[in-house]
């Protein structure tokens, strides 16, 4: 890697093996916001057939993730991942997938005050994943998007689950 941190390098072989590469920071800042890698195979053919456009994207999407991130969280702060697991499959699931905006919302308030006698875990909740991500994954926003049934990054299971629908 020539000394190059990870994302240096997956910039630097990009350009060398012809992808396209657009990238941008958050402002003032050496954090990537966006990036787009693209083959120019799949520009030409995007020029080709310019009507229907599927995008792989990956940033804190895959919901399983999410899951166990939150599971492993809340797990450590309680020290009981029995309560931990009934979170998850509980209040959680049913708040992420709830595709009404006004239903979210007053499952969210109830969970804002089932948890505030747990500030640290509220706040981890809240400025981890509520507050800049819920767009990204919550079904409220994310069926509101066309995206073929794919609601996973891992193509398997995405694939798998639209079959068995």
């Amino acid at each position: 890697m020539q000394g190059r941190n990870t994302m240096k390098e997956v910039l630097c072989l990009s350009a060398q093996w012809g992808y396209i590469v657009f990238y941008r920071n958050y402002e003032d800042s050496i954090v990537l916001s966006d990036i787009v890698v693209a083959h120019p195979t799949s520009i030409a053919m995007i020029r080709t057939w310019p009507y229907v456009l599927i995008i792989d994207t990956t940033y804190k999407t895959n919901k399983r993730h999410i899951d166990q991130n939150v599971l492993a969280k809340l797990t450590e702060m309680m020290k009981d991942e029995v309560v931990a697991s009934w979170f998850i499959n509980g209040s959680w699931h049913k708040l992420i997938n709830e595709i009404d905006e006004p239903k979210y919302l007053r499952k969210l308030d109830v969970l804002k005050m089932k948890w505030q006698k747990r500030p640290d875990f509220s706040h981890y909740l809240f400025n981890t994943w509520l507050n800049p991500l819920v767009h990204k994954f919550c079904k409220v926003w994310t069926s509101q998007v066309m995206h073929f049934g794919d609601e996973t990054m891992n193509r398997v299971e995405s694939k798998h689950s639209v079959l068995k629908l």
